[in-house]
């Protein structure tokens, strides 16, 4: 005769308190006006970008890169940043390299993404 095993019965789940998370407040401020700031020399002519430093233009940008491409979002970022005059002082330089449009466009990035290096700036708060 075999002994008849009985099914373990399962165990209730746990259930823990989950941890307090810190609720992150953000306050906007009134609209911040663009300031133009000198970026780079090219050929000794001053080239300006509009310095923001805004999320939603950040937002913007990422909102590009991923319905049209990287390749047309890169255009849509140093005419935004350097305006018409200066995207078309880039395009008139025949003996402009690749090298130095890369430099370009990652100081156009940064000023639209942001530092890496420095983090957000928010109050925080325990609700």
């Amino acid at each position: 005769m075999t002994a008849r095993k009985t099914a373990a019965k399962p165990k209730p789940p746990t259930t823990t308190e989950p941890e307090e998370v810190p609720m992150l407040e953000i306050t906007t401020e009134s609209e911040v006006e663009p300031v133009r700031k000198l970026l780079f020399k090219l050929d000794g002519e001053p080239i300006y970008g509009t310095v923001v430093g805004e999320a939603w233009m950040s937002l913007e940008y990422l909102e590009v890169v991923a319905e049209k491409g990287q390749d047309f979002a890169m255009t849509w970022l140093l005419r935004t940043v350097l305006g018409e005059e200066g995207y078309a002082a880039l395009r008139r330089r025949k003996g402009l390299k690749l090298s130095h449009l890369g430099q370009i466009v990652a100081i156009c990035q940064k000023l639209i993404l942001g530092d890496e290096d420095e983090p957000p700036k928010a109050s925080r708060r325990r609700a």
